[in-house]
């Protein structure tokens, strides 16, 4: 899955201040909730349709800097992959067939062309996105203030 992809990303060489950055600047905060109908808590059927009397609600707030958007894609794939455990995990709280729907809000701090808004919407980021390249320039200071490098203020 996700964490797996994510674990072999910042093992590779080169990549180590991305991992310090996600690891020990970052907080991607998520609520993820379950909601479903009251007659469901007392043992009354669901209709067994897709999406139908039960909504996953996830909420966020992505990290805002404007040279990060690589760093909202990886917290949009994180966030996904703690929905599905958590979907896995809340599957037995559902009646059989039944698949929640699905709703993300928050401040993504991206917009609508952006990786973070296309994983989203396909579940993938091509390798040759642009924001990849983009804004990989971008570092964090010495005093924990974010720094733009090659060319870019300090």
């Amino acid at each position: 899955g996700t964490r797996g992809k994510m674990r072999e990303l910042l093992g590779r060489p080169g990549c180590e201040e991305l991992k310090r950055v996600l690891t020990e600047k970052l907080t991607t905060v998520a609520q993820i909730a379950l909601l479903v109908p009251p007659e469901w808590a007392s043992g009354g059927a669901g209709d067994g349709g897709e999406g139908r009397g039960a909504i996953l609600v996830v909420n966020t707030h992505l990290f805002y800097h404007p040279m990060a958007s690589h760093i909202r894609m990886l917290q949009v794939a994180a966030i996904l992959e703690e929905v599905r455990a958590a979907s896995a995990e809340w599957a037995s709280l559902l009646p059989a067939g039944v698949r929640p729907a699905l709703v993300m809000v928050g401040d993504l701090n991206s917009e609508p062309d952006t990786g973070a808004i296309r994983y989203l919407a396909s579940g993938q980021v091509a390798s040759s996105h642009p924001e990849w390249e983009a804004h990989a320039a971008f570092a964090w200071g010495d005093a924990d203030e974010e720094v733009e490098t090659e060319g870019g203020a300090e």
